[in-house]
């Protein structure tokens, strides 16, 4: 790839987004030029995106059992999930679209690192997955809110083009076990997002956002969005290149002025906490691939402790 090469899967972001704004009559130059319309349109999209298909459950004071089911018609899919992470020895990777053209370094880190991948596979997700995966990031811990109230935060700001960027375009799952049980007296999950995962904008080589996030976001301009590509499929509603400027704005202010929007498009990855790993699983397999997730765990477990015997 070219030094400033704009991989295919962010000009494809790029000219769905414009096509998504047009759609809901968002005009991209008032945004570029107006921060309060820019953040009227981010809250405009936001609901209209949700409530479309959320009025059903607004009246139900019941959203942590609607977003925190795995799926309730399905036994078996719960029990695979169930025997998966019992031993609390299974994490999931989730490269998100703007670092899919990398996502071999990906595997080539958590190979280095001695973990062993258990499954992976390309995922497209919707809406629904989106919504299960970030609810609490969405409607907050308290999910019998106003819903009017959803878009009035900080980090409920950043969900918009979130979803621009989540949504309809291909990421990588990673599921992955840790063949030394490093993290036996904890759990995985907790334990590879404390030592591994890192923050994004701070470079540290240990780290997947530290090292390879971190390097490839500088490289194509993550940190400046120059590019009217880039610009178009990381921060369509100028959302971020206003926080970054906004001294009300807390999220950013720990990073040199260059290097801030990193805060918000130097990300590349969700990993499960362990108190997600059981939904993220249930949101993004289905039960054959959990069944084959299964099959694989137990296998790498027997041939490991026929190899230390």
């Amino acid at each position: 790839m070219l030094e400033k090469e704009i991989p295919t899967t962010l000009q494809r972001i790029a000219e769905n987004n414009i096509r998504t704004l047009q759609a809901y009559n968002i005009d991209i130059t008032d945004v570029e030029k107006n921060r309060e319309k820019s953040f009227d349109a981010n809250q405009r999209y936001f609901l209209m995106k949700l409530t479309g298909r959320m009025l059903e459950h607004l009246d139900d004071n019941d959203y942590r059992s609607y977003f925190e089911s795995i799926d309730e018609n399905n036994c078996e899919k719960t029990e695979y999930i169930s025997e998966l992470t019992e031993d609390g020895n299974i994490a999931l990777l989730l490269v998100k679209p703007d670092m899919y053209h990398i996502y071999d370094s990906f595997r080539e880190f958590l190979e280095d690192n001695g973990f062993q991948i258990l499954y992976e596979a390309d995922k497209i997700l919707d809406i629904e997955t989106y919504e299960k995966i970030y609810h609490e990031k969405i409607y907050g811990e308290n999910f019998c809110e106003d819903f009017r109230e959803i878009p009035k935060s900080i980090v409920r700001k950043l969900c918009p083009q979130r979803i621009m960027l989540l949504t309809e375009s291909p990421s990588r799952l990673m599921v992955f076990t840790d063949p030394q049980n490093r993290y036996k007296d904890s759990n995985l999950p907790d334990g590879f997002s404390k030592d591994f995962k890192g923050r994004q904008g701070i470079q540290d080589n240990a780290t997947m956002r530290g090292s390879i996030i971190y390097q490839e976001a500088k490289r194509l301009g993550f940190n400046t969005l120059e590019n009217p590509i880039l610009a178009n499929a990381l921060d369509p509603l100028h959302v971020y290149r206003n926080l970054i400027e906004d001294p009300k704005s807390p999220l950013d202010k720990h990073l040199p002025m260059e290097d801030r929007l990193l805060q918000y498009t130097g990300a590349g990855v969700h990993a499960s906490k362990n108190n997600e790993i059981r939904g993220d699983l249930g949101a993004l397999c289905t039960e054959d691939e959990l069944q084959e997730i299964l099959q694989n765990k137990k296998f790498l477990q027997d041939l490991n402790q026929k190899y230390r015997n």
